[in-house]
This record gives C-alpha cells, structure tokens and sequence, in this order.
C-alpha cells in the first residue's frame, strides 16, 4: 500500500505543483490586495490538474491504482485551493490562522487516515475520510474567514488582470515541477525496474527529510513577505544578516540529521518502521545529506521569491 501511494503522489505532484504555479508566493508578496483574481486562476488551474491526473491514470493504471490516484488528486485539489487562501493571510502576516488551518488539517487526517486504516486496512477508505475532513476545513475554516462574496462584489475579475498573474507566476511553475521531478524521477525509475516494495521503502527512508524540512518551510513563508518588505524599502544589509543566520540554522538541522543518521540510523529505521528496513542506514545518510542542501536552498529561495524574481528560478532548478 505503501508503494500504491506513493507512485500516485510521483504522477499527481509535478502536475498540480506546475498548475498551482507557485500563486500563493506570488500573492502574498504584491501590495495589491484582489485576491478574487488569484483565487479563480487557482480554482480553474487546479481543476485543470485533476483532469489530466485523471487522463493519466485512465491510460496507465489498473483499476484499483487508478481510484487511488484519483482520491489523492482530489486531496490535492482540496489542498490547492487551501494554500491561496493562506497566501492572503501570509500578505497579512497573519499566521496564527495558517497555523491553526494546518492544525486541524494535520490531526484530522492524521486520525481518519489512521483509524480507517487500522480498522479496515483499506487504502481507499482512508483517503476518502483524509479527503471528507480536509473538505470540511476548507469550507468551514479557512473560506469562511475571507470574505470572497463582498471581494467579488467590490471587485470584478478582469481577463487583462488574470492574464498578468498566469504570466507572471508560469515561471514559478516550470521551476516548482522541475524540483518536484527531481524528487519524483528515482521513484518512477524504482516503481519500474525494483517494483512498488522497493519503491516504498525507498519512500519511506526518504520522508526522515520532511522532519527538517517542516521546520525550514513554516520559517520560510514567514520570511518571504518580511523580505519583500525589506527589498522594497532597500534594506539590503538587513536581508544579508537575516539570510545569513537562517543558512547557519538550515547547515546545523541537517547536521544533525546526518551524525544522528550515521550513529543510530539502523536503530532507528527498524524502531520506526520494521526489520525489512534494517541494512538500509546508509541510504538514510545520504539522503539526509542531501537534505541539508535541499534545506538551505529553501531559504535562498525565500529571498528570490520576496524579491519576485521569478524567472531566474527556471534556469536555477
């Protein structure tokens, strides 16, 4: 089941993270405040992303894969539209309405998923309560806490202005797919040549990054509009010092990754997952040093995105 999921993340990622064109970065560093206009190009953008994540699977899948990607699609779609919202909100620089979206969806999905799981070990079921529950977070949560009738009302959605955002933010897109391909492309290689097994116990080594990179992405989407801010008002030294210390924090989280990984990491994959996992410390190594670069590259990309210089992201990635 594990291998099941994770190839339908590797089809379904790289497709809604282009579409989603990186929008909520984009709004959350501009001063004009019509988020009507980035709210439909991200609902159209991502119903865009479901439909070919759905032809995908018509063409390629067996049945019982295909509904499962077709689950985690709409997850993602539910996810999508979630994350423009929190652009608005990170323009504010008001996080504690983030941090509480993702709270709850984190502990829902955390307990459906699980629970379901654990009563049926049924992949589907539990994805379609992880999809119930964040549906109900969004629609009660995190819409209901942006006006987007009176928005429309006092704002008409203009085509020449929808047209700017789309090109605009497409660079974005291109540079977010070619990060997620990166991580995507072993994945297909191993689905295909070691099978969906290998393929989830890769994965599973693999997540120990995500441990430094929750940290690293929440103290990002803090900085991207403080370093807009900062860039607007030419305050480059104070962006040079806060940079800096962020590089320093991101080299020591993944140090420690590495010594702890290089000391305990057999211990700690047998303890974590089972003993299928045991001789496998050294792959873990490489990846968390892997994850060190990936970790400080967050930060660098934090100031290009508050400078909005979205178009040297391409060629970087």
């Amino acid at each position: 089941m594990v291998g099941q999921y994770s190839l339908g993340l590797a089809i379904t990622a790289p497709i809604f993270l282009f579409l989603s064109m990186k929008l909520r970065a984009v709004l959350a560093t501009t001063i004009d405040e019509s988020f009507i206009n980035y709210f439909y190009v991200r609902l159209f953008s991502s119903i865009l992303a479901l439909f070919i994540s759905i032809l995908i699977g018509l063409i390629s899948l067996e049945k019982e894969l295909f509904i499962i990607l077709v689950l985690i699609s709409l997850v993602k779609l539910v996810e999508s539209i979630s994350d423009i919202t929190y652009g608005k909100f990170q323009q504010m620089e008001n996080f504690r309405i983030i941090a509480l979206s993702k709270i709850a969806r984190a502990l829902s999905s955390i307990l459906a998923f699980a629970l379901f799981m654990f009563l049926f070990s049924d992949l589907v079921l539990s994805l379609t309560a992880q999809l119930v529950f964040w549906v109900i977070v969004l629609l009660f949560y995190d819409l209901s806490k942006i006006d987007l009738k009176s928005d429309l009302l006092r704002r008409k959605i203009y085509l020449g202005e929808v047209k700017t955002i789309v090109i605009l933010s497409i660079p974005l897109g291109i540079a977010v797919s070619l990060d997620s391909l990166s991580v995507n492309i072993p994945r297909y290689f191993i689905s295909y040549l070691e099978g969906e097994y290998k393929l989830g116990i890769y994965v599973g080594i693999t997540y120990f990054i995500l441990i430094g990179q929750i940290v690293v992405t929440a103290l990002s989407q803090v900085l991207i509009p403080r370093f807009a801010n900062l860039y607007r008002d030419n305050e480059f030294k104070q962006i040079n010092s806060l940079l800096n210390r962020f590089i320093i924090l991101s080299c020591l989280i993944g140090l420690v990754g590495v010594i702890i990984s290089y000391l305990l990491g057999d211990y700690i994959l047998v303890k974590m997952y089972s003993e299928e996992y045991s001789g496998y410390s050294n792959v873990l190594v490489v990846t968390m040093i892997a994850g060190t670069i990936w970790y400080t590259s967050g930060f660098l990309n934090a100031v290009i995105l508050g400078m909005r210089k979205f178009k040297i992201q391409v060629p970087i990635f």
